[in-house]
């Protein structure tokens, strides 16, 4: 650590030296240039005294004629005050630069030594860095660094005055315009190195909320502290009014004097800017203010393509800013991006829906989140879990519903499209329903996080059907997740190219818990709500129950639930399947299945497992049955309007329920 904080303290007053002595070079030579010329107005020049010399022999020959012209008379030599003070002012002014030029040559040479690795153990390597740091410090060499700018700006400064005594001497116009540039350039450095001095000394602002004036330069810091100097004295010795004295402008002056470094008048104009209150120049109470909350939108804004920046963001939002400033940065982005979130997220921060910090951390997170997980899908499982553990842990308005929505929607969509297509069996009483091979369309598997997928699952259950929201389309969505958990999650390995490598296996019993448990509570959900909901609460829900629990495809199943069930010592084996079934053999009717899968359920039951009640799933199908007779029979209900297709990637006929209803008649 203190190696790089010499290289950088290092790096800083070489880069520094450099430029400067490639400025003092350059300046150097145009002054070189001027004085060339200059020097020779301080002496006679030989040819001066040529031209005097035939003056004279000119007179003496021309006695007889009379005098010469006065045109041709040449004046006595003399040096005029202006050939003076020009050639003083560029002299002057090019040995400032020059002496700029040595002293940071050996500021070089300093900093070559003060760096030089001595190659000794850690123990006497410290011990000589810290003997030469304080050398570095005590002897000045970072002022004497600080004063080569300031050289340099003396020799221009004596330069211009030359120059424009030269044209003031030679031509009034010239000299004017000049002038007048002079002037604005001088009036520019000028301004620009009292003006940090002015606006600390004279900001009526206590807190110093204004904008910080960056002319920070040597020659200005050397004004800083001499007009720190000048205060201290005539406060000393000049009996100041009491309303001076206790004013903030007065305390403020007096704290900074101990001011060492344009860093640490940074430090302390920022802690005054975070400070809740300020008592005699002190800064009290301080919060995250607007600098803080402006830097981090500034890097959400410049440097959020990037995921490597988006967690230290994250990071900050959730445990770093407090609460009012990340909900202030939250909202503005919102707003810039003209979407209506915003006035739900200030809703769901009231008191009223969160009462608890860590449920506010919880929705920061979700809404930072939910700006760029389309950008990132590596931060999708994180906005999915924090969408889900807000809507269990709280209320929330009914907007922000519309999140979880989406996530259905996309969890859905990555599965619809992979959903083999049943073949259609005759049923009795449907001479026309059409007739298929048995053989079903095969289609790449999309590997979805299982748990994510369970935690969304419990997520409708008791947000969307505990809440008796009329969301049809989310319970839609459930079921094609559903159809995913049980038929095609993907948990052993895959290929290079993403897919299993092996078949899927048959998880029905796997998350049996959950899915009775949400067949339980849509049970309750048909029947409450307003009554013009219900033909389509009963009719997502048939479909629904065609899509997970075809009874074309359960005799497949059937063999793997009585073969894990029936084998006790290998309950944990991956018994797997071929979802294409085998070919030639006639599936049995849903009673049968149904029938076994009693037993088998009954005789699992009887042991320490947990218990499962297939017949949940029996009664729920009677009961929709029965919604239906209510309304009109199934031929009604299944008219009604949708986009059937689009959410379950197949058309389901009336002759389906039929015919599933009829099989089921004979269990009761």
């Amino acid at each position: 650590m203190m190696d790089k904080h010499d290289e950088e303290m290092c790096a800083a007053w070489k880069e520094e030296v450099d430029k400067l002595l490639i400025f003092a070079g350059l300046f150097s030579a145009t002054i070189t240039a001027f004085t060339v010329e200059s020097y020779r107005w301080l002496r006679q020049e030989p040819e001066d005294a040529t031209a005097q010399l035939l003056t004279y022999l000119t007179t003496h020959l021309t006695v007889d004629i009379g005098p010469l012209p006065q045109s041709l008379v040449f004046d006595d030599f003399q040096v005029s005050t202006a050939e003076v003070v020009i050639n003083l002012m560029w002299f002057l002014s090019l040995t400032l630069s020059l002496t700029a030029v040595f002293i940071g040559i050996l500021c070089l040479q300093w900093l070559r030594e003060y760096q030089r690795d001595a190659a000794l153990p850690h123990k006497d390597a410290v011990a000589l860095r810290q003997m030469r740091f304080e050398g570095l410090l005590h002897w000045h060499v970072p002022d004497i660094i600080m004063a080569l700018p300031v050289l340099l700006l003396l020799s221009l400064i004596l330069f211009f005055v030359g120059l424009l005594y030269l044209l003031w001497s030679r031509n009034v116009v010239v000299a004017a315009c000049v002038s007048c540039l002079v002037g604005l350039v001088m009036l520019f450095i000028g301004v620009t190195t009292f003006l940090p001095a002015i606006q600390h000394a004279f900001s009526k602002d206590v807190h110093l909320r204004v904008p910080q004036c960056p002319y920070k330069s040597p020659q200005s810091w050397l004004i800083y502290k001499i007009g720190h100097g000048i205060f201290s004295f005539l406060a000393n010795i000049i009996k100041l009014p009491s309303s001076t004295l206790d004013s903030e402008r007065f305390h403020r002056m007096v704290k900074s004097v101990r001011d060492a470094s344009w860093l640490a008048y940074d430090m302390r104009w920022r802690q005054l800017r975070d400070a809740t209150s300020v008592i005699r120049g002190a800064p009290k109470q301080a919060k995250d203010q607007d600098d803080l909350l402006h830097a981090v939108h500034w890097l959400n804004a410049n440097f959020a393509q990037s995921v490597d920046a988006v967690y230290p963001l994250h990071s900050c939002l959730i445990s770093e800013l407090d609460i009012p400033s990340a909900e202030r940065l939250i909202s503005n982005v919102y707003l810039e991006l003209g979407q209506i979130e915003a006035a739900t997220f200030k809703v769901m921060l009231d008191d009223r829906f969160s009462p608890r910090d860590v449920q506010k951390r919880d929705i920061i997170s979700a809404y930072y989140l939910h700006l760029h997980q389309d950008a990132h899908p590596v931060l999708k499982a994180a906005y999915i879990e924090a969408v889900v553990r807000i809507l269990n842990s709280q209320e929330v308005p009914e907007p922000f519903y519309d999140w979880l929505t989406e996530i259905l929607a996309e969890l859905t969509g990555k599965v619809v499209s992979t959903l083999p297509q049943p073949s259609h069996r005759r049923i009795s009483g449907d001479a026309d329903m059409p007739l298929g091979s048995g053989a079903q369309a095969s289609a790449a598997k999309v590997a979805l996080d299982e748990e994510i997928v369970v935690q969304v699952l419990m997520c409708v259950k008791d947000s969307i059907l505990a809440r008796n929201l009329s969301r049809i389309v989310d319970v839609g969505m459930m079921w094609n997740l559903i159809h995913h958990l049980l038929y095609e999650s993907v948990t052993g390995a895959k290929d290079g190219s993403g897919v299993a490598a092996v078949p899927p296996k048959f998880s029905i019993l796997q998350n049996r818990a959950l899915i009775l448990e949400i067949v339980e509570d849509l049970n309750g959900w048909l029947r409450r709500g307003k009554e013009r909901d219900r033909p389509d609460r009963v009719k997502i829900c048939a479909e629904g129950v065609m899509k997970v629990f075809p009874f074309e495809s359960w005799s497949m199943h059937l063999e793997e639930v009585v073969l894990r069930y029936q084998n006790p010592d290998g309950l944990e084996d991956e018994v797997q399947y071929s979802p294409v079934g085998v070919a030639g053999l006639n599936p049995p009717s849903p009673s049968v299945v149904l029938g076994q899968l009693s037993v088998v359920a009954q005789n699992h039951n009887a042991s320490n497992a947990p218990k499962v009640d297939w017949w949940i799933l029996v009664r729920f199908i009677h009961a929709l049955d029965e919604h239906m007779e209510r309304m009109g029979g199934a031929g009604v209900v299944f008219a009604r309007g949708g986009r059937s297709f689009e959410l379950w990637g197949r058309r389901f006929q009336v002759w389906e329920w039929k015919g599933l209803v009829e099989a089921l008649g004979t269990l009761g």
